[in-house]
């Protein structure tokens, strides 16, 4: 199980570009982010993305618009602000076994950590569809 594990952390580091998009429910919000990436660690998170995306239905990215180059559309589930645009940012996401339960009694899928330089921290998680 070890190698199964270490295929479900997903880091990535880079520069937000922009905020193209906001969708909101009744209970979440999902905030696509414009971001560029080295390139080559696009492909690593893409490769143990492609290897449990069948199993784990995640994919952090909107496939629906690819950009040119190192820029992608990354979702993360919560609300930003407008204002870090420009800064760096490092993305950590967790994907559990399907149906781990969370400290709450809920099954929390994916948990996740967007870091804004060194000041702002926004985390959120997803949980199993009803």
């Amino acid at each position: 199980m070890p190698i199964e594990a270490e295929k479900l952390e997903i880091k990535l580091h880079g520069i937000i570009k922009g905020i193209p998009f906001i969708k909101r429910s009744l209970d979440e919000v999902e905030t696509l982010l414009e971001v560029q990436c080295e390139s080559r660690d696009l492909k690593i998170v893409e490769k143990k993305i492609k290897s449990v995306e069948e199993k784990y239905k995640y994919d952090p990215f909107d496939r629906l618009k690819v950009e040119e180059g190192s820029i992608r559309r990354l979702k993360f589930n919560g609300q930003v602000h407008s204002d870090i645009i420009g800064k760096e940012f490092r993305y950590d996401a967790t994907v559990m076994e399907p149906f781990a339960k969370g400290l709450a009694g809920e099954y929390v899928l994916i948990n996740q950590s967007l870091t804004i330089g060194n000041k702002r921290l926004y985390t959120s998680c997803i949980k199993r569809q009803k």
